[in-house]
């Protein structure tokens, strides 16, 4: 059975910006910002791009307000599957930075993460780590650099790694971002999470589906704990763990959280949204393993419209068939 898992990358440029946002009683700018990051925090990216785009329009005559407001932009349109838009925003904020603020400026790096996470869903895997090293190398040299921000830099740094098939630096990273994490105390944490994530697909990818198993469980217990239910992270936690379910044998789990992490996407991104498709396509691979054919024929034609529709949107360079993505990411 060939499935697909999802990979997450951290996501530093949200939580980590709300500190340089200011007051969100002092104007309203600060207001519409910290407003906007609440519903990106909850999932509500719709929301939150209307109000930053607002926000954005009060920022003209204010360039780091501009760059921050880009940021947090930039950042949203990737986990709406909008990635042109992502790129204009995050290279137009880092544009900013390099001009308006010190070299090592932190600010920097949450705009050259954005724009890493966007070029990873690109499939410009050699673009995003160029980005990723630049931001690990200015967070590991910054005077009181949190442990926080290095674990999300190895992270994502070591999915580049995995997604181009360099296995070992993949788990080496995913396991010193595990140990920043781990260090800091929180059983809470997104960055712990994320690294999990991906150590698990990374044992999904060489076939040893209970280890990955293990990981996908403790990873989607912190986002169920730290997010909540209805949460679309939480939901591509969910996925995951029903792809090493079903590369399993264990079908009748494996097709219940299919099923609740399709309700969670729809609801929180839309029908149409590119995660959808992901777990359509993934669902209809148990369905056909299950001998269920006409079932699954619904739902691949479904996630091969969305992921098509998707790959036109974005100009990616190919059209994307859910078989031959299968056929690629197989074992």
């Amino acid at each position: 059975m060939l499935l697909q898992q999802l990979c997450l990358l951290a996501v530093t440029g949200l939580p980590g910006i709300a500190a340089l946002i200011g007051d969100p009683g002092s104007g309203a700018w600060e207001r519409l910002v910290q407003s906007a990051l609440a519903e990106a925090q909850a999932g509500r990216y719709d929301l939150s791009e209307e109000k930053l785009n607002a926000a954005l329009t009060l920022a003209e005559s204010d360039e780091l307000r501009t760059a921050l407001t880009l940021n947090l932009l930039g950042s949203v349109y990737v986990d709406l599957g909008r990635y042109l838009e992502a790129e204009r925003c995050n290279r137009r904020a880092i544009l900013i930075w390099d001009r308006a603020a010190p070299p090592a400026d932190l600010r920097l790096c949450r705009a050259l993460e954005n724009l890493g996470r966007a070029y990873v869903r690109m499939g410009r895997y050699s673009n995003a780590e160029t980005l990723f090293r630049r931001s690990l190398l200015i967070r590991q040299n910054a005077s009181g650099v949190t442990e926080e921000g290095v674990a999300a830099a190895l992270n994502n740094l070591g999915e580049v790694y995995r997604l181009q098939g360099m296995s070992g630096d993949a788990e080496r990273m995913f396991r010193e971002s595990l140990a920043f994490s781990e260090s800091a105390g929180d059983p809470d944490d997104l960055d712990a999470a994320a690294s999990l994530n991906n150590l698990a697909t990374l044992y999904a990818d060489q076939g040893q589906s209970e280890a990955a198993g293990a990981c996908y469980r403790r990873a989607v217990a912190i986002w169920r704990n730290a997010l909540g239910d209805r949460h679309p992270v939480y939901a591509k936690g969910l996925t995951n763990l029903a792809a090493a379910y079903a590369e399993s044998g264990r079908r009748s789990e494996a097709e219940a959280l299919y099923r609740e992490a399709l309700g969670i996407a729809e609801e929180a991104l839309g029908p149409d949204n590119r995660q959808v498709g992901w777990i359509l396509s993934n669902y209809a691979v148990l369905l056909r393993s299950a001998g269920r054919k006409d079932e699954a024929a619904k739902l691949d034609k479904r996630a091969r419209d969305i992921l098509n529709r998707h790959a036109r949107e974005n100009l990616l360079n190919h059209t994307v068939d859910v078989n031959e993505l299968r056929r690629r990411n197989g074992r």
